[in-house]
């Protein structure tokens, strides 16, 4: 390749970048880098050469971005380390980015370590590592949703409801401002993952801007079964709460996203005649709603499929769906599957599959 095509190759990887094609931005990224350090070798070349570093810079960047995007932060850290080192921490952007990453590195290990307990049963003391995961990025959407899997487990459908909600929320945000966060990247050289900040989850503390970890693209299907899973598991939660009305609404949009599953559907059929039922005088606790019901064994116990009512019992609750029942666990699957489909260059589906019963990755 000429040397006067260098910067068209990195334009098309941030090009890439921007159309979510991880794999192929990566590759475009390393033969760069190949190029510049071959070029670096020439008797006469110039080892300071501003337009050059300036190229590997970016490079670095942007393969680093792409690493985060898959998941792989191990990576991430080591391209983004490089570039401070190169800049004799002289950029404090590409500085403040560097220890973003490594946030994310080690609340994606917290996350991985919370999976386990909870896969094991271990509910109070996974619940807790989640904690510690989101301190370190209230944004990680995965996080906040397994999270939100172990507390209706655990019977605590309050705070259940509060982390399906941020998890909705940040799944939510519009692509307009991802596409500003990654022009904010291709302009500098840096992730623009910076905009991301403060916050918590939970209902605790202001709420992150972007969605944070390894996030299905907007538009793909993993994203919207991400979405069916959590709106599913927050509508089992209200309806153990009484909430019918709530139920109903999160129970009607599961439905829509998939309209072909019918224990949704059934789900939601009960549902309406206990909020018929109701408005006719039924069973009503303070406040025109039903009183809360007791969760059944199944969703209270200690196993990590425990993420809804069990479906065997005439429970007042609905008795989840697979969308519903499915554990984060399934949606590292899919993150996993993923990234596999990344590797060999195509661009997949983003949310989370369903079949297995464990936490997230």
């Amino acid at each position: 390749m000429a040397p006067d095509l260098l910067p068209v190759l990195g334009n098309r990887s941030a090009c890439y970048l921007q159309l979510g094609e991880l794999v192929r931005c990566i590759e475009d990224c390393d033969q760069l880098m190949q190029r510049l350090d071959e070029e670096s070798m020439h008797a006469n070349a110039n080892p300071n050469d501003p337009v050059k570093l300036a190229m590997r810079l970016k490079a670095l960047a942007r393969r680093g971005t792409a690493l985060c995007q898959q998941g792989n932060y191990g990576d991430a850290v080591g391209d983004y380390r490089l570039a401070v080192t190169l800049t004799d921490l002289g950029d404090a952007s590409l500085v403040a980015d560097l220890r973003r990453v490594m946030g994310l590195a080690k609340c994606s290990e917290l996350k991985k370590k919370a999976d386990g307990e909870f896969g094991a049963g271990q509910l109070e003391v996974a619940l807790e590592t989640y904690g510690e995961a989101l301190k370190v990025e209230p944004g990680f959407v995965s996080a906040i949703s397994n999270r939100a899997a172990c507390l209706l487990a655990l019977g605590r459908l309050e705070e259940c409801v509060d982390d399906c909600s941020a998890a909705l929320d940040l799944l939510a945000v519009a692509p307009d401002q991802i596409q500003k966060m990654d022009k904010t990247m291709i302009e500098s050289g840096g992730t623009g993952i910076n905009a991301n900040v403060g916050g918590g989850s939970g209902g605790s503390g202001a709420q992150p801007a972007l969605p944070s970890g390894p996030v299905p693209p907007v538009g793909s299907a993993k994203r919207r079964t991400w979405v069916l899973k959590t709106v599913a598991r927050r509508g089992t939660a209200n309806a153990a709460l009484g909430r019918v009305a709530d139920a109903v609404e999160d129970y009607e949009l599961a439905c829509r996203l998939d309209p072909e599953d019918v224990t949704l559907k059934a789900d939601l059929t009960s549902l309406r005649a206990r909020a018929a039922a109701n408005e006719e005088g039924g069973e009503k606790g303070e406040g025109g709603k039903e009183a809360p019901k007791q969760l059944d064994d199944s969703v209270a116990g200690s196993s990590s499929e425990a993420a809804v009512a069990d479906t065997s019992s005439p429970s007042p609750s609905p008795s989840p769906s697979p969308a519903a029942k499915k554990e984060e666990g399934e949606e590292e699957e899919e993150e996993e599957e993923e990234e596999e489909e990344n590797r060999g260059g195509t661009r997949s589906p983003d949310p989370s599959k369903g079949g297995s019963d464990r936490p997230v990755p």
